[in-house]
This record gives C-alpha cells, sequence and structure tokens, in this order.
C-alpha cells in the first residue's frame, strides 16, 4: 500500500456500518497484547494494544473505535471503557493515539512490549490480529503473518498487504510487531495493507500516562 500523504491518510478511509469480521489467515500464534473494542451491541468495532492492565492503545477515529464502549480479550472477558485520553486531541496531523482506560483490568491477555525505535523502509514486520472464523467466537484465535515496511515519513509506516492474512477494517488498533516488541498499531487496515503509527511518537506519553515508569 504506497501512501504519499501518510499523516492524513488514516482519516480518508470509509468506515461504514455492519458486522466487523476477524483477519482471515495468517499463522497462529499466541495473544501477545491485543484486545478487541466493542460497541453497544456487540459488534467488534476495532482493536487495541494492552499496554498496562487497566489500559489499551488504539487508533482514535472517532466513527469507529471512538465509539466503542468496551473491552474484551480472548477468552470473552469483557469491561467498560471509562476515559478516553488524546495525544494530541486537536491536531491529527501529529498523531492518531488514543488511550482508553478500563473499568477493571484485563487479565488474560499480556502486557505488550512497546518498542521506542520506529519502523525502517524495507524491514520486514509482523501483523498480529485477531483471526478466528467469524462469530462469537473469533477473538479466541490470533493470527500473525510478515509484512514489508514499504515507506516511512513523519510518525507513521505504511505496509504492503501481510503474506497469507488479509486484514479488515476491524484491525484498526492491532499490532505492528518486530520479534515479540509493538512497533506501531494499525490506522488504516484492508485486504492491500494499511498503515501504523510508530509506538516511538507516543512511547513516553504512554509511559506517563499509564505510570509505568
Amino acid at each position: 500500500m504506497r501512501k504519499f500523504l501518510p499523516v492524513v491518510g488514516a482519516l480518508s478511509l470509509p468506515l461504514g456500518g455492519g458486522v466487523a469480521q476477524a483477519a482471515t489467515g495468517g499463522e497462529s500464534t499466541t495473544n501477545r497484547g491485543i484486545v478487541a473494542l466493542s460497541a453497544p451491541d456487540g459488534e467488534h468495532r476495532c482493536s487495541a494494544v494492552l499496554v498496562a492492565p487497566e489500559w489499551a492503545l488504539t487508533w482514535s477515529d472517532t466513527a469507529r473505535c471512538g465509539k466503542s464502549t468496551e473491552v474484551v480479550d480472548g477468552s470473552g472477558h469483557r469491561t467498560a471503557i471509562t476515559e478516553r485520553h488524546y495525544f494530541t486531541p486537536n491536531d491529527p496531523s501529529k498523531s492518531q493515539a488514543m488511550l482508553i482506560h478500563l473499568a477493571t483490568p484485563v487479565k488474560d491477555t499480556p502486557v505488550a512490549k512497546l518498542s521506542p525505535q520506529a519502523p525502517r523502509e524495507g524491514e520486514k514486520l509482523s501483523v498480529v490480529a485477531f483471526s478466528g472464523p467469524r462469530g462469537a467466537g473469533h477473538l479466541a484465535s490470533v493470527g500473525c503473518a510478515e509484512a514489508t515496511v514499504e515507506g516511512h515519513g513523519h510518525w507513521i509506516s505504511w505496509f504492503s498487504a501481510p503474506q497469507g492474512m488479509e486484514l479488515q477494517k476491524s484491525d484498526a488498533g492491532a499490532p505492528l510487531m518486530r520479534g515479540d516488541e509493538v512497533v506501531g498499531f494499525l490506522g488504516i487496515a484492508g485486504a492491500d495493507g494499511g498503515d501504523a503509527e510508530d509506538i516511538a511518537n507516543v512511547h513516553q506519553w504512554v509511559k506517563q500516562l499509564t505510570q509505568q515508569g
């Protein structure tokens, strides 16, 4: 997915309704810190990176992620979203990161390891996403697939279609990983690839807000 305006590209994605699906394909893997964001009707709207037991990092898109009311882990545990914090609430040209605070800690999903080192053009990374069959149990399976970083600008990278995996809109917020560390979280997600904001862009903010030191 070649993107010439990465800073504003994620804002242009059409965000219609309908039942969200998980990604399809990919190699089965353990959950390394991904949770789902759901709407009041139970629809899986977005994904997020668990950065502390009571905090998750995701895309700040108001049409999907911003309308979510609960976080759900792979075992079906649900907890309400109590607060939303934005890295740059009045300037999406500098970040589209949203930290959400949860009513109760998530216990059945590990806290993700974050990397302050941004992706590099040409680097091969892994996209990790929920990949179970469509339906009530689709969060029980997590898949990963290799994707190549096609370019990087400012605080965002864009990557090719993951090998053997087809992403869905509900994968916005899912982690982009280097080994066992998260280097980005997805904004646009689709069959031809997507883009991701650098963890490096918000690393200190996340640490301060979640008091991880």
